[in-house]
């Protein structure tokens, strides 16, 4: 899903289309997976923010760190299905969480690097 505000209707797209190729608008916000369960994206998880009451999963500074470099948290959370993953006040994705961890979903472009001596 894409989220777009704005007043481009199909005539304006059509023009623009002739200069450059268009494949979607928007900002992207959220997957719907095979089971129907919907998966907020990082910009997802921030511009509903305010909405998001319940499944939060909050993060320490050691957690949020290994987080934003793409791994798995193992972690027993008492959780199931998507959650979403804050550290303070930012929201920094979802993650899926089972018995034992909760996977990541950043995608690699995205992720912090590892330091290197």
């Amino acid at each position: 899903m894409f989220l777009f505000t704005g007043d481009f209707d199909e005539k304006d797209i059509k023009s623009i289309e002739k200069l450059a190729f268009i494949e979607r608008l928007g900002v992207y916000i959220a997957r719907i997976d095979e089971f129907g369960e919907i998966r907020l994206s990082i910009e997802g998880t921030q511009i509903l923010k305010n909405q998001i009451t319940k499944n939060i999963f909050s993060l320490n500074s050691e957690q949020a760190e290994q987080w934003m470099k793409g791994h798995e948290l193992q972690i027993k959370t008492g959780m199931k299905g998507f959650v979403a993953i804050k550290y303070e006040e930012d929201f920094l994705g979802t993650g899926k969480a089972s018995e034992n961890k909760i996977g990541n979903f950043i995608p690699k472009n995205r992720r912090l690097r590892e330091k290197t001596n």
